[in-house]
């Protein structure tokens, strides 16, 4: 990591292709979720899958902020907003885990999650092929 990194002068990845990194999360998302509900009973699978998705998911991040940044020009109330949105989703998310594991077992969390994961995945799908993979803009910075 150079100095130049640290200062943000130089754009990450994850802020040249918001909707690449989303796509490929959702998709390891849903196939990790995935392999986590059919193969449960077997520890070491599931140690490796439930590590999957956790590091899966937290990688997402900073192409979620970017991307919800840009669409609000960076003002502070979008991050405000944004964090807010997540944490409703992580309400949701529980509640509706909550019922399926009360409906269907402990096992239906996590297909509850790959079909939400392929729904996000649904979702993206308008905007990728709009992008069609090419990296996306990244405002210019003002000096300060």
């Amino acid at each position: 990591m150079t100095a130049q990194d640290l200062d943000g002068d130089e754009p990450h990845p994850a802020d040249r292709h918001t909707i690449a990194v989303q796509v490929y999360g959702l998709a390891l998302n849903a196939a990790f979720l995935t392999g986590f509900a059919l193969l449960a009973h077997v520890s070491a699978a599931a140690l490796v899958f439930m590590l999957g998705v956790g590091l899966v998911g937290v990688t997402m991040n900073p192409a979620m902020v970017t991307r919800v940044q840009r669409a609000g020009n960076a003002g502070p109330l979008v991050n405000t907003i944004h964090s807010s949105f997540i944490t409703l989703g992580v309400v949701i998310g529980s509640s509706a885990g909550g019922l399926a594991i009360d409906a269907y077992g402990l096992r239906a969390p996590l297909w509850l999650g790959a079909a939400l994961a392929v729904l996000g995945l649904l979702a993206l799908l308008p905007e990728r092929r709009r992008t069609r993979g090419l990296a996306e803009p990244v405002p210019a910075r003002t000096p300060a």
